[in-house]
């Protein structure tokens, strides 16, 4: 990532991670300092390789469950490797170390450029794009899609579990959020876990609704799910809209998940 773009609260992190290897007339494309935390012994630099290490777990992880049952252990680790170490730091370094497409409001005049809080783009949506790619290339779980087409959703295993993790990891999700101020002082935290507990709650709302007024009676999993997807949708805008937003982004998520789980498939199973 090798920038920090000039992140408050870093105390002298943000000015040491100053330099950006640049294309002329479009921006940074990669940071010039802090590789391998050997460039100086600086505590805003440390926390801000900590911090990103945490996101970038996350976006390693993502993918694991659209290709699951499917994938040789071999092939998570290689591709863990290459995320963490090549398309995670770049992606950062152009959305939140100053790069290229947080600069397209300032060189090409499109407002504020690429704006994403806590990241909905730099984390989940990396790593939805990389579990869809890994998809693709290995196919459907056996018994996901019938011979017409339609698919089959699979009922999770442990309902108790699921709603447990739930629970704790919209918990954790407001420190996920809230944390990116990157400065506890920053009165933009309690926006943004209101805003996000708003966008969740709604989310798994919505789509215990959805599945109950679907099927005649509540889906604890897709509740489960609509939770998440609302988290995951308000992560990038948390800090910018008011709660009405939230509340809005939340349900448009929530029924997006549900809705998903049953787009048909384009080749149905031989046999």
């Amino acid at each position: 990532m090798g920038g920090s773009g000039g992140a408050a609260g870093l105390g002298t992190g943000g000015a040491a991670l100053d330099a950006m290897i640049s294309i002329p007339g479009l921006g940074g494309i990669l940071g010039g300092k802090g590789f391998m935390l050997g460039s100086t012994y600086d505590a805003g630099i440390y926390a801000l390789f900590f911090f990103e290490m945490v996101f970038m777990d996350t976006t390693v992880t993502i993918p694991t469950g659209a290709m699951a049952e499917r994938v040789k252990y071999s092939a998570v680790v290689i591709t863990s490797f290459f995320i963490s170490m090549f398309l995670y730091p770049c992606f950062g370094n152009w959305v939140w170390g100053g790069g290229w497409l947080s600069a397209l409001g300032r060189n090409f005049g499109l407002g504020h450029g690429v704006v994403d809080f806590a990241g909905s783009a730099v984390v989940h949506s990396m790593g939805g794009m990389i579990a869809v790619a890994g998809a693709i290339v290995i196919g459907p779980r056996i018994g996901k899609f019938k011979k017409d087409g339609t698919a089959k959703a699979f009922p999770g295993h442990d309902i108790p579990m699921a709603i447990i993790g739930t629970i704790i990891l919209f918990f954790c999700w407001f420190f996920f959020n809230a944390g990116s101020t990157l400065n506890a002082s920053d009165a933009r935290l309690a926006v943004v876990a209101t805003n996000t507990m708003i966008a969740g709650a709604v989310g798994g709302l919505v789509a215990m609704f959805y599945m109950w007024a679907k099927y005649g009676k509540p889906d604890p999993s897709m509740t489960a799910n609509g939770a998440l997807a609302g988290l995951v949708a308000i992560t990038a805008p948390c800090a910018f809209v008011n709660g009405i937003s939230a509340f809005i982004i939340g349900i448009i998520a929530g029924f997006l998940v549900c809705y998903s789980v049953a787009v048909r498939g384009k080749q149905a199973e031989a046999g």
